[in-house]
Formats: structure tokens, sequence, C-alpha cells
């Protein structure tokens, strides 16, 4: 495994928009603050209320990407999740971000690094789920091997007359998900 290749790795995880005619806008910056929860049990009840804007995550830690854990290469990022091993296999993470001319996004581009899986949300809309298989994901749920490590993330989601943006505040929530609880990373 290279440096890179440990944890749950968020490391350049942004969200550009694709303005009409043709130009980009980052909507989420790789290095951003977020605030995320350590699944040792489900983040919210009911199970889906913590994708969705209204969430209240106060009690939430807040931390700036990456996120990381790792016993090996000695690789660090901005937010050391190591109180993950052994105990969870996941992690909530949530992102407040504004879109000022929602008339002009035809698109979003979400680009990142993962080890190893996760799902994407906007409002709650799911747009991806690299490394993670099809169905309801838990706070127990694993995600797929990543092979390579970290796995690229680069999804392009059209959203013009989709409704998953709103004027003003949005929430980008992503559920990490590590392969095994005892993972190394």
């Amino acid at each position: 495994m290279n440096k890179y290749s440990r944890l749950l790795l968020l490391t350049t995880f942004c969200v550009a928009a694709w303005m009409l005619p043709t130009h980009a806008q980052t909507l989420v910056v790789s290095n951003a603050t977020w605030n995320y929860f350590i699944g040792t049990t489900e983040a919210s009840d009911p199970i889906d209320a913590w994708r969705f804007l209204a969430y209240e995550d106060g009690t939430w830690q807040s931390g700036g990407a990456p996120f990381f854990y790792e016993t090996g290469t000695g690789y660090s990022g901005t937010t050391d999740l190591i109180a993950m091993q052994n105990t969870a296999t996941t992690v909530y993470l949530r992102h407040v971000f504004q879109v000022t001319d929602l008339a002009s996004i035809a698109s979003l581009d979400l680009v990142g690094e993962v080890d190893d899986g996760c799902v994407i949300y906007i409002n709650g809309v799911e747009l991806a789920r690299p490394g993670v298989d099809v169905g309801e994901v838990f706070y127990n749920s694993t995600g797929q091997n990543a092979s390579p490590e970290p796995r690229p993330i680069d999804e392009f989601v059209p959203v013009l007359g989709q409704g998953i943006l709103n004027p003003g505040d949005n929430v980008l929530a992503v559920h990490v998900l590590n392969q095994a609880i005892d993972s190394s990373d």
C-alpha cells in the first residue's frame, strides 16, 4: 500500500458545479470542515434523517478533511479517526454548502478518494456509491475492499431540473465504510 491508501480517506473530496454556459465553480473544497459521527450506532432515527439539511448535527464532532486512520505507514491527514479501529466500520460526514445561482448549475462533478467505499447524498438524494453494494447501508455495514487503494471518485451528476439542489443552504452527506472492523486502515 502507498502512504495515501490508509483509511476511509476523503482526501480531495470536493464538489464542482458545472455552470451554464460552460464554466465550473467549486461548491465544497477538498479541505473543508465537516461534522462527523463515528458509526457505533445509527447516526439518526429515522435512519435516513442525517442525510437531510434539517437534521441537527450539533452534537457531532467537527474536523477538516482529509479524514484518516492508519497503523502502518505514518500517513497523516487533518482529522485522525483511529478511535474507529476495532470499534466501528463507518463514519458519517456532513457539510453544509451554499448555492447562490441555482438556475445556472447544470451538473455536479463529485471528486475524491475513499478507502474502502462510501455513499454520497445531497439533500437526502443518493448520487453515488463507489465500493458499496446496493441496498440500505447501516452503521455496521462494510465497504468493498478498495483496489486500487484509495478508490478514486469522479462522478458526473446532471442536476438541472432534478430538484437535487436548493437555492441557499444544501447539505453534502457521505457515509464512509471500511472493509472490516479490524482493518489497519
